[in-house]
């Protein structure tokens, strides 16, 4: 699946060529075998799903995928490849290996192995002689698509970064800026780094300073990079979380966004997240159903289109599908060619071309994720949550006109008292009004605030408690997250100087004039409840156009090497997660520097829904609800047990099980 000469690679594209070329063709290359066997620690189960499936890494040569603290049937004619995290645990059950259950041993490790970590292999010298091959993929987070990256973190770690505790900050940042690195060297070198941060931010500008120290280190460490990594020149952008603690939380109605907020995914299994359909769990028939799939090339045409867009063409999609496919017309008597299809016609196609069920049935999962999202928006009072919302982030009604405070709190306490609306809803449209009245005057630093109503009056007029009175929330465990973004707000208001600047300084007066110059930065919008443009839209645009201002954004170059020539890449990275809507922004952003020869990437600490959120903004409250929401996610399954009756044929008179149950 290699992309066109003429177009920029994505991360995605490098995490998976890293696999690939830096893995799998590696070990056939160092075994000189035709098969090997695959071991994996869960973790690196989840990195190696990311990009690959089961099917196509069987197809690289693995014919057996074993999970390394389960018991293992020992092959000591057959060489192995063990992809680990170097993590104590791991490497511990990796010396204790018996040395004779394989041929030889290829050790892989998702980042870098620590000198303690090593140092216990080398005290087993009969293990380390059948170790043929050791080397560090620094694929230690997740590409999620081309233009997103995650680092997988729980929450975010928004608890650790704005809780009370300075060593459990210092321990985040530490683990983002370690993950980060991976990010950054697989898509350029070292030296071509330049990062620039805001000095509003604390937590941005410790990642910033201790990145550039790390990528400097491994220059001066004489530290060979991936030759294969595309970009020349590349320019991070490290923000925090709260320089936009908004957009988290209002509703997105493009099709990805709203399915990752309103529907129930389930993400427990590898390859992708999957749907059901409303009420229904995995069953035999749609367990391969993976709606969240990168290289399903429907998916990625209608993932970031607004839902309401989606649902005239989707439909038009699949007939066209079934229609062009010449086999398909063959299987299907009495029909002509372009005639149209009813369902009994389809299944008959995919009774008469099963190589085709997989393909309809990630039509049939997109179909039903988007007719139960539609209908949601129908019968869950969306509609008019969504444009209290607008409202609120964009200070201006959807004829334009100016709001008001009092009649934007009079619609809130409507529907916080309306019966229709559930509970949560009532959550999350309290917590963005607090988000918006007590926001500080430094969370607008890319020019121009997100609302009109966090002037004077909308401040003195809305109160946290009065609104749950209304709603009539009283459970410590529903109002944590409007105490926890209290919290935050209240810590960053009385961080003093050094953490913020004069709104009114002649450097922010220099940008807004610069701004104005700027063509049209605005996405016209074609929906009342889709007027709100993400912050990161703005931001991104002047960090690729030039206009923020290093007064403001500093900028830590990692080389004196001169960066220059050749392609460019811009990465904005927000610490404590980034959302489905900033990356649908970001993609878009991307889109429009198609022949500029450069390409915009974002990653967060993790992949932020509006309920994850509110969940690590009540972790900051409650410590109870912070140990709940900090655990690491649950292991991968492995897919369907119909699937791993499946053999895979071997060069040799030798056939092997491919575990996938």
């Amino acid at each position: 699946m290699d992309k066109p000469q003429d177009e920029l690679g994505g991360i995605w594209d490098a995490y998976r060529r890293r696999l690939i070329d830096g893995f799998l063709k590696k070990v056939k290359q160092a075994s000189r075998a035709p098969y090997f066997v695959l071991v994996v620690d869960r973790e690196s189960l989840r990195h190696l799903s990311t990009a690959m499936t089961m099917k196509e890494i069987s197809q690289n040569g693995v014919s057996l995928i074993e999970i390394i603290d389960k018991p293992r049937e020992p092959l000591p004619g057959v060489n192995a490849a063990f992809v680990l995290t170097p993590t104590p645990e791991s490497v511990n059950m990796l010396v204790s290996e018996n040395p004779r259950q394989y041929a030889a041993f290829h050790l892989f490790f998702t980042s870098s192995l620590a000198d303690r970590e090593f140092s216990k292999l080398k005290q087993k010298p009969a293990f380390m002689k059948k170790v043929k091959s050791l080397w560090e993929l620094n694929i230690d987070f997740f590409a999620m698509e081309n233009n997103c990256f995650s680092l997988g973190l729980p929450a975010g770690g928004i608890p650790n970064l704005w809780g009370s505790s300075a060593h459990y900050f210092e321990e985040e940042v530490d683990t983002v800026v370690k993950r980060l690195t991976s990010a950054c060297r697989l898509l350029a070198r070292p030296e071509a780094w330049k990062v620039r941060y805001p000095v509003a931010s604390k937590p941005a500008e410790q990642v910033a300073k201790r990145l550039v120290r790390g990528l400097s280190a491994k220059i001066s460490g004489g530290e060979s990079s991936d030759e294969t990594a595309e970009y020349k020149s590349a320019t991070l952008l490290v923000v925090d979380r709260m320089c936009d603690p908004w957009s988290p939380l209002v509703h997105d109605f493009s099709f990805q966004a709203m399915a990752n907020d309103v529907l129930e995914l389930d993400q427990s299994r590898l390859g992708g997240s999957r749907y059901y359909g409303a009420g229904k769990k995995a069953n035999d028939e749609n367990a391969n159903a993976i709606l969240e799939d990168e290289q399903f090339a429907v998916w990625k045409k209608y993932r970031h289109k607004h839902v309401a867009d989606v649902s005239s063409q989707l439909n038009e999609d699949l007939q066209s599908f079934v229609n062009s496919n010449a086999a398909a017309k063959v299987h299907i008597k009495g029909k002509e060619p372009g005639q149209e299809l009813d369902l009994k016609d389809l299944s008959s196609a995919i009774q008469a071309l099963p190589e085709y069920g997989e393909t309809l049935s990630r039509h049939s999962a997109m179909v039903n994720a988007l007719n139960d999202c539609l209908e949601l928006f129908k019968t869950g009072s969306l509609d008019g949550i969504a444009r209290v919302e607008q409202d609120l982030v964009t200070g201006r009604t959807a004829l334009g006109e100016r709001c008001r405070s009092k009649k934007v709190l009079s619609s809130i306490v409507d529907l916080l008292m309306a019966k229709e609306v559930g509970t949560e809803d009532k959550v999350r449209l309290t917590t963005l009004a607090l988000a918006i009245a007590r926001s500080e005057k430094f969370m607008y630093y890319s020019g121009g605030r997100p609302s009109l109503l966090s002037g004077a009056s909308f401040k003195s007029r809305f109160d946290l408690n009065e609104c749950f009175d209304l709603a009539r929330i009283s459970s410590p465990e529903k109002t944590a997250p409007a105490r926890g973004l209290a919290m935050i707000l209240e810590k960053i208001k009385n961080a003093g100087t050094d953490y913020k600047y004069s709104l009114e300084s002649s450097d922010y007066k220099g940008i807004k004039k610069g701004v104005r110059h700027l063509p049209k930065r605005q996405v016209e919008a074609s929906y009342d409840v889709s007027r709100y443009q993400p912050h990161v839209y703005s931001l991104t645009a002047d960090l690729v156009e030039g206009y923020l201002l290093p007064t403001i954004f500093p900028e830590l170059q990692v080389s004196d090497t001169a960066n220059g020539g050749g392609k460019t890449l811009f990465m904005i990275f927000f610490v404590g997660g980034v959302t489905h809507s900033e990356m649908r922004t970001v993609s878009l952003l991307s889109e429009k520097c198609k022949g500029e020869n450069a390409k915009i990437v974002t990653g967060g600490s993790t992949i932020l829904t509006p309920s994850a959120f509110l969940e690590s903004l009540a972790g900051v409250a409650d410590a109870s609800i912070r140990s709940r929401v900090l655990r690491p996610p649950a292991p991968l399954q492995f897919d369907s047990a119909k699937e791993s009756d499946q053999k895979v044929g071997l060069e040799t008179d030798q056939k092997v099980d491919l575990e996938r149950g």
